[in-house]
């Protein structure tokens, strides 16, 4: 079959298709700004556990319950942070942590972490399932297994056809709405509501509320103070569970891979070609189907969000320690690492199951639900798994080369960006070769000698804007994998995780904790303003600040819409 005159190799299109345009798709680029990737980070954690467990939470323990459930679920992305800027330092092409796993410890120990990330992606995705099929079903009466399949089938077109970079796109539309919300109810509460209207109203509801009914584990009962039992047993649950979560969802490494290394701890964006429209197969339809029927199980067997979220971190909790140091500790093993995580997950079944037995006296769904027992499997599945993979390869400690993982995908893309461009250089550089002339010339409508000119012009400066992007961005690559600038962002990381951690989860809480203090109206008052102003900063590094960091984008793009219209009209004008 006869085909057209191409300007460029055949090889240079798979290049671009399969080599950039699937990194492109996978990591972005690398080059998200650092309010988009906090903005991506919030929209990742505010899932249903957010949004449904912290109002139940509230609603049980008062204010104690909302506290500890954002505390426990801050220290991880804090400490994340951390693996973010070791990512950049020791495997900085990476695809994924299991592709740093393979590399590091081979396929046994790449087949167990695969496994805990699949049961980590199986969970989660059934909380989100279990907690939004069941809002829309109590709040519309639509049927709840419809829901199960249907609310994940917009989220999965959006993401097989865009990539990541239209993930962190809908991230923004998604954390934009929510702020909205969010800022909605609060000023309704404490400012227009006629049932409420004020903090100190508020105040007055909830000492009503614990006369009525006193919470058990509270101090005095009251709804107003962080002295809660129970509370700070849901706190510690949280942290062992959302360690769990973001150490081992693909989704929160894929997040710091794709920031610029220096931004790794919180764009001038390179056009690559997207994949070409990649569509469903068979066998992705059939494993959505699957996970339709997993949570549909979850729900006939009577398991809901709340104890899905309560157990999740004793599955997973083994291994997230021996996750954390395969990118941080070259010390560790691989058998040590492997034996961190089952041995963790096998104490977190055991301590859960004796636990619910000899407290509760049978194991049923409600029993092995219950705060003691989930406490101490999540305890002892994190702390098993630590224990065992530092003293175990404390024994005999690796000596693990980072040169390895930071040669991951290097030389593949090396090689299809220089065979790109030295495609581009020869086509540019060369005649028309005998072959390709003989074509031309054996087509009925040829190129008169101007257009050809002008179209050698036009790709010689095309090549030229390339060639100077791609310098451009070699250069500020290597600028930002100076080791000086990614110790810098690794210290910066260390230090506000650990100085935040203090805070929030000692200097705040456990004076009043300890002290058995209940909330007077001046103080309740304080909280609720110093909320309203975590709020609107929030809103503004998330909402705004991308905006304003993309300024240069947008009005690239506003020129090069003006430019395209205004070439038309000159074209159809002398026409």
């Amino acid at each position: 079959m006869s085909t057209a005159s191409t300007n460029l190799p055949e090889g240079a299109g798979y290049g671009v298709v399969v080599g950039v345009g699937s990194e492109e798709f996978n990591t972005a680029s690398r080059s998200v700004k650092p309010s988009l990737i906090a903005n991506g980070i919030v929209s990742a954690w505010t899932w249903a556990a957010t949004l449904l467990q912290s109002s139940t939470v509230a609603y049980l323990y008062g204010v104690a319950g909302p506290f500890w459930y954002a505390t426990g679920a801050t220290v991880q992305i804090l400490m994340f942070s951390i693996l973010a800027c070791n990512v950049k330092q020791n495997a900085p092409r990476c695809h994924t942590y299991l592709e740093i796993i393979y590399i590091r410890y081979g396929a046994t120990a790449h087949i167990i972490f695969m496994i805990f990330a699949f049961v980590t992606n199986v969970l989660v995705g059934s909380q989100l399932l279990l907690g939004g099929s069941a809002v829309v079903t109590s709040l519309t009466g639509m049927n709840v297994y419809a829901a199960i399949f249907l609310i994940p089938t917009g989220v999965c077109a959006y993401v097989i056809l865009g990539g990541l970079r239209a993930t962190f796109l809908c991230d923004y539309s998604h954390t934009l709405i929510l702020m909205i919300i969010i800022l909605y109810f609060m000023f309704n509460a404490y400012a227009t509501n006629p049932l409420i209207g004020s903090p100190s109203e508020m105040y007055e509801l909830l000492k009503a509320a614990a006369a009525k009914r006193p919470v058990a584990g509270n101090e005095d009962g009251s709804y107003l103070t962080l002295k809660s039992n129970f509370a700070l047993i849901f706190g510690v649950i949280q942290l062992c569970s959302g360690s769990g979560t973001v150490f081992l969802d693909q989704a929160y490494w894929q997040r710091a891979i794709a920031s610029r290394p220096t931004t790794a701890n919180i764009h001038q964006t390179r056009r690559y070609a997207q994949p070409a429209h990649i569509r469903f197969s068979p066998h992705d339809r059939s494993l959505r189907s699957h996970y339709g029927c997993i949570r549909c199980i979850w729900n006939v067997a009577g398991i809901d969000l709340g104890w899905l979220f309560l157990v999740m971190g004793l599955l997973i909790g083994g291994a997230v320690f021996p996750t954390a140091f395969a990118i941080t500790w070259r010390g560790q093993t691989r058998i040590r690492a492997i034996s961190g995580c089952l041995s963790g997950l096998a104490a977190g079944l055991i301590a859960w199951l004796t636990t619910a037995k000899t407290y509760c006296g049978e194991l049923t769904v409600t029993t092995t639900g219950h705060e003691y027992p989930t406490l101490a499997g999540n305890l002892a599945a994190v702390c098993t798994g630590c224990i065992v993979t530092v003293a175990v390869s404390l024994i005999k400690p690796d000596t693990f080369d980072w040169d390895i993982t930071r040669a991951i995908n290097t030389p593949v893309a090396e090689r299809e960006i220089a065979a790109g461009i030295e495609g581009l250089t020869g086509r540019a550089s060369t005649e028309e070769s005998p072959s390709a002339a003989n074509f031309m010339s054996e087509k009925p409508h040829q190129k008169s000698k101007s257009e050809e000119d002008n179209s050698k012009t036009e790709h010689r400066a095309s090549l030229s804007t390339i060639q100077a992007e791609e310098k451009e961005h070699r250069l500020d690559l290597a600028t930002e994998d100076d080791p000086s600038s990614l110790r810098g962002a690794f210290k910066l990381a260390c230090i506000a995780s650990f100085v935040m951690t203090l805070i929030m989860d000692f200097l705040v809480p456990m004076p009043m904790f300890f002290s058995h203090y209940i909330f007077s109206k001046g103080f309740f008052t304080g909280w609720i303003v110093i909320s309203f102003i975590w709020v609107f900063v929030s809103s503004f590094v998330s909402t705004i600040l991308p905006v304003w960091e993309t300024r240069e984008f947008f009005r690239d793009f506003a020129g090069e819409v003006w430019r395209d219209l205004t070439r038309r009209r000159r074209k159809k004008g002398n026409a």
